[in-house]
């Protein structure tokens, strides 16, 4: 890991409003997170832990504090210089994958190089081996109808990697899958940002997956109610006889 953090985040807080209520989404977070660390944001549903990673990446914009990536301040970005900055610096896993239908793998694996103005064949072949990277050489021309979850999250997971950037954000990335594919998707999002040096943030209500990171922030009531060091992060762990079909 680096000195310098690569986000710092000061006295963060969130602030919905609910007809005459308000309700304190985060309260207060501080923490700085480094370059080529694995952290887990883990906390129960409500507990700010979603909002915090939105915050990071931009989606929202906090009530009061700051988040600094890479020495620039997230919170005062304009939408525009904001999508620029993502471009650049972000790659997301979601929870529900969020692959256009009409597309197929390649084609939805590519979606970032081609928002980034890449030309159409050198994007297709940065696809084509992310897909490869993540085991769907024989996938490469299904669209999603046609895979089943674990498959679809590896083409999102080739498309959170495929432009190679610093940071990717993984929000519940394996919510949606059995628990053997969970194992295999923790093991290929941990692999890739080990292997390219990168600095990966996972939200999840799974508490077991943490061994993964090598920091837990453990949130609760939008707060960082305590930070667990985990000396020796798993790196591989071994995936039950019985699962899905990938």
């Amino acid at each position: 890991m680096g000195i310098q953090p690569v986000i710092k985040i000061e006295n963060l807080k969130k602030v919905y409003k609910l007809g005459t209520e308000r309700v304190n989404a985060l309260a207060g977070v501080s923490v700085e997170i480094y370059k080529g660390e694995i952290c887990f944001l883990v906390g129960t549903s409500g507990s700010g832990k979603s909002t915090l990673l939105n915050m990071i990446a931009g989606l929202e914009k906090p009530t009061s504090g700051t988040v600094i990536m890479n020495g620039t301040h997230i919170e005062k970005l304009s939408e525009r210089k904001l999508a620029v900055f993502r471009q650049k610096n972000l790659g997301f896993v979601f929870q529900s994958y969020n692959l256009l239908p009409t597309m197929n793998a390649v084609e939805n694996a590519a979606m970032p190089l081609m928002f980034s103005g890449v030309k159409p064949s050198v994007r297709e072949k940065a696809a084509k081996k992310m897909l490869q990277a993540v085991g769907l050489e024989k996938r490469m021309r299904h669209r999603p109808t046609q895979m089943s979850g674990g498959q679809q999250q590896r083409v999102a997971i080739a498309r959170a990697f495929v432009s190679n950037p610093p940071i990717i954000l993984a929000d519940e990335p394996t919510g949606n899958l059995d628990s053997a594919t969970t194992i295999e998707v923790m093991n290929m999002i941990v692999d890739l940002v080990r292997k390219n040096g990168q600095t990966l943030i996972v939200v999840t209500h799974e508490p077991e997956l943490a061994v993964f990171g090598d920091r837990v922030l453990h949130i609760k009531d939008g707060k960082v109610e305590r930070v667990e060091i985990n000396e020796n992060p798993v790196r591989y762990m071994p995936v039950p006889e019985v699962k899905e079909t990938m």
